[in-house]
């Protein structure tokens, strides 16, 4: 049976450091404290030996839900180090 893959994250992260070389946030909008819901979500591009690149984006919806709009953008770039100890 294959583990969850929030099991697998939870694992490496007893086992593994990660250091940012590059982190970038691109802020579009204000989030309106009147409007709907904020919704993040986040995803891995690339998971390397060495290198994890990852994305999020943050949208807030619409009163009506119809429609999300882009607040912020952001990229990451992590080195990763086997933890020590």
């Amino acid at each position: 049976m294959k583990e969850p893959s929030h099991d697998r994250a939870g694992s490496a992260s007893h086992h593994l450091s990660t250091r940012t070389p590059a982190a970038k946030v691109n802020f579009l909008r204000p989030v309106s404290v009147s409007g709907g819901t904020v919704v993040a979500t986040a995803r891995v591009i690339h998971a390397g030996n060495r290198i994890l690149v990852a994305t999020a984006d943050l949208r807030q919806m619409d009163i009506d839900g119809a429609q999300a709009r882009n607040c912020a953008v952001a990229t990451a770039t992590c080195m990763i180090i086997p933890a020590t100890g």
